[in-house]
């Protein structure tokens, strides 16, 4: 009589937040923020959001 039993639970999150801003005299920014999810529990979801913004004001 063997009886095994395994059970697996693999639960991972990745979160990334990078925002980024320079600021120059010349006016410039720069404004990235770059998220990103990442949920694994063998049945994956996977987010993803990118948002990038450029603004140049050249006075």
């Amino acid at each position: 009589m063997d009886v095994r039993t395994y059970v697996w639970m693999d639960v991972r999150t990745y979160v990334w937040m990078d925002v980024r801003t320079y600021v120059w005299m010349n006016v410039r920014t720069y404004v990235w923020m770059d998220v990103r999810t990442y949920v694994r529990m063998d049945g994956r979801t996977y987010g993803w959001t990118y948002v990038s913004t450029y603004v140049w004001m050249d006075v």
